[in-house]
């Protein structure tokens, strides 16, 4: 007999030991007062994430 899983395949990421230990970080510094960083629009969260990984982020065109 192979048992049933109540956890569905494409999410059994979620319930990997290393993603739990994310999430426990994550409500601990929830629970601290820290809610990471906050953008004011879209382009500054791509030219953040530019800078983080040492690319240039050329101006986005505007309508």
């Amino acid at each position: 007999m192979i048992p049933a899983s109540t956890i569905p395949p494409d999410q059994a990421w979620f319930w990997t030991p290393g993603w739990q230990a994310k999430e426990r970080e994550v409500e601990e510094d929830l629970a601290h007062g820290e809610r990471g960083l906050v953008f004011g629009d879209g382009e500054a969260f791509l030219r953040f994430l530019a800078d983080d990984a040492g690319l240039d982020f050329p101006p986005l065109p505007r309508p």
